[in-house]
Formats: structure tokens, sequence, C-alpha cells
């Protein structure tokens, strides 16, 4: 599609759900392809970086850490190379198109509201999965970046508060929601970008809490029309869990 061609607005969801975020040029072959890739290429970067620990004998703990350093922003790094080939480079859009707008008064209290819906559906499935003593879908311990202390604390801090959210609100909630959101509806751009979102975190006891907050997010998104209200709300909740797990 020509950059200077007008994109039809579409019109809210007839089911009653959320109106997508305004039209954008990218296609749904542009989010399967992206999160194509984005797939083979994690796969490829965490296998050579084990094959290298394995033929480095990179045995102790500093060891690990650093090379889940490396993965965690090598990641984050290759979701914003991608949005931003299939989104700004190919159809010359701005930054602006993916969400990165100023944010209005009601958007903090949005991102609030989302935290702490989160972390309440979070609290209630580790009472539910204690209760019902399904030990393999417990939430995970933190990682080992942060039980090193010193550095390394410092660093994964970094990762998980400010990169993560960048990275993961702009692919999944800029580029993934919004190429499906306005062909598909407000559910179905949500519910797909909420799925991949919990997947991506490869983790079994994480994937149901970490999916309604995709959903959550979703809707900021769609309420907000900002992706700065959803990283906000990421970089919150991903701060207020670390907090509590110290």
């Amino acid at each position: 599609m020509p950059p200077d061609e007008t994109i039809e607005q579409i019109p809210p969801s007839p089911d009653g759900g959320e109106a997508p975020p305004e039209a954008v040029p990218w296609t749904i072959r542009d989010v399967l392809v992206g999160t194509a890739f984005l797939t083979v290429l994690a796969v490829l970067l965490l296998s050579g970086l084990v094959a290298a620990a394995l033929l480095l004998n990179m045995k102790g703990a500093a060891d690990r850490i650093l090379l889940s350093l490396y993965v965690t922003l090598l990641l984050d790094v290759l979701m914003l190379a991608i949005v931003w080939n299939l989104t700004v480079r190919k159809y010359r859009v701005r930054w602006r198109t993916l969400g990165f707008k100023s944010l209005g008064g009601r958007a903090f209290v949005a991102a609030w509201a989302v935290v702490g819906a989160g972390l309440v559906i979070s609290v209630v499935y580790g009472a539910v999965v204690s209760l019902l003593k399904l030990d393999a879908l417990k939430s995970p311990p933190l990682p080992p970046i942060f039980s090193a202390g010193g550095w390394s604390w410092v660093l994964g801090g970094v990762l998980v508060l400010v990169m993560a959210p960048i990275a993961e609100e702009t692919f999944f909630r800029g580029f993934v929601f919004t190429g499906i959101s306005q062909r598909f509806g407000f559910w179905w751009g949500a519910g797909i970008s909420a799925i991949l979102f919990a997947v991506a975190h490869a983790q079994l006891g994480a994937l149901i809490p970490v999916f309604v907050l995709g959903l959550f997010l979703a809707w900021l998104y769609s309420r907000t029309q900002s992706l700065w209200s959803c990283i906000l709300a990421h970089f919150l909740y991903n701060g207020l869990v670390l907090a509590v797990a110290r």
C-alpha cells in the first residue's frame, strides 16, 4: 500500500467490544511474517547461545547470569527491529502510528487500574493453584539475575523495567494488536496478541496471568490510543512484582 494512500477508519466492533486504534497500513501478512521471524530468530539465538555456553564451559552462576542478560537484551532489540522493518521502514510511517502519542490525564488512572487488575488476577491465580496443589502451574520464581545482587541486579532491572515494557508493548500491542484488531475486531486482536504475549514468556506458570494481563493491556491501548500508557502499566506491574518478590 502506498504510504500516502488514505486508510479507511474502522468503526467500533458490533459485538460491543472496544474499537480498534486508528487504522494502520500494515497487514495481517505483516503480523504473521513478523511473528514467524521473531520465533525463528529467537530459537536460533537461544540455541546458539546455549551451544556457546557449552563450548566455553560456562558453569558458574556469573556466566549463566551474563548469558541470560544477553538473551533478554537481544530479544528485546529483535522485537523493535522487526517492528521497525515491517512498519516504519516498509510503509514510511512515523512511530506515532504505532501509538507513541502523548498521554492524557485519564491514561494514568487507566494504567493504574490495569496494574491493579493484573496483580489481583495474579494473586487469585496463585491462590487457586496452591489450593489445588498444581505445583507445575505455580508462578515461576525470579530469574537468577535478581538473586545475585550487585551489577547484575541493576542491569536486570533496566531490562525488565525499561527495555521489556518498550519492546514488548511495541511488538504485541502497537504492531500485532493493531494489525489484527482493525480487520477482525477488538477481541480477536486482544486475544491473539495476549496469547503470543503469554507464550513469549516461555513459562508454564505464567501463561494464564500473563495472558489476562495482555488482554488488559490491549484494552488500555484501545482506550487511551497511546502506547505510552501500556508501557507505563507494564513498567509499574513489573516493578511491583519485583518489589514484592524480593
